[in-house]
């Protein structure tokens, strides 16, 4: 701490070739800093209680908020429940951002839930839940493209989804649930609020964070790389040579004359 005058959390040090470029908190600078964030809000549909057990494990895990149903009556429900919230809250009226759809969804409620959440004012994104399993699975998983950072999400609805619920999804994941998928889910849900806050003329910004962003540690991270580069370092403290002290000659207060050799000391 003493050597790089780290005396607050979070600091970065940023070195290049072994010399110290860059030493400071980050947050301390006029880093653009996001609105707050507000969670997305999920709707979960599950008809298999087994499967719902095992996503909701994982979702509480990952810190999400959900509602959970079994069918598009109880999906109905709980959409106008959140719809009055919102609006109570001064909110935009849609209940949901995102809406989680098992591919064990009766053929029956597939229509309702279109309704829902892709006709009128919906603009849920629906993601279907497909258990691929034998080689059935196999040749349907091979017939889509991952093409998501984790790998965990797929826009080839129709090649893991039975007909009827890939007819209302915009996307895909495998299921049991896993936390690769949802961090997927997590940059697809950051960048249409992105475009949402940009068509209602916000300024642009990273609105899932607070304070320092990805984006703009990333830019201080390449500016740290160009001083480096350019020779800009930062002098290390420890190995700068320190200055010795050379004391002053002390000054006395001259009362009295002396003639030399001193007197006694007992005499005045």
């Amino acid at each position: 701490a003493d050597r790089y005058g780290v005396y607050a959390l979070p600091a970065f040090l940023m070195f290049y070739k072994g010399s110290l470029v860059y030493a400071g908190q980050l947050g301390g600078e006029k880093i653009r800093v996001a609105s707050e964030f507000k969670p997305y809000k999920m709707l979960y549909v599950e008809p298999t209680f087994s499967d719902m057990i095992w996503g909701e494990k994982l979702l509480r895990k990952l810190r999400f908020s959900w509602d959970l149903c079994s069918s598009a009556s109880e999906a109905q429900n709980l959409k106008t429940v959140a719809e009055r919230a919102s609006i109570e809250k001064g909110e935009r009226k849609a209940a949901y951002d995102v809406v989680l759809v098992a591919d064990s969804l009766a053929v029956s409620d597939a229509g309702p839930l279109q309704r829902l959440f892709k006709q009128g004012d919906g603009d849920a994104l629906v993601v279907g839940l497909a258990a691929l399993k034998g080689p059935e699975g196999a040749l349907a998983l091979s017939k889509a493209r991952f093409n998501s950072k984790k790998q965990g999400l797929t826009k080839d609805v129709e090649a893991v989804l039975p007909s009827h619920v890939a007819s209302i999804c915009d996307m895909a994941m495998t299921k049991p649930l896993k936390g690769g998928a949802l961090e997927d889910l997590l940059e697809v849900l950051g960048d249409r609020r992105q475009k949402l806050a940009d068509s209602d003329g916000a300024p642009s910004q990273d609105l899932d964070y607070r304070g320092l962003t990805t984006k703009s540690l990333m830019r201080k991270c390449y500016s740290a790389l160009q001083a480096g580069q350019s020779g800009r370092t930062i002098a290390d403290p420890s190995k700068q040579k320190k200055r010795k002290k050379i004391p002053l000659a002390p000054s006395y207060p001259v009362t009295k004359k002396w003639t030399f050799p001193a007197p006694p000391l007992d005499q005045k």
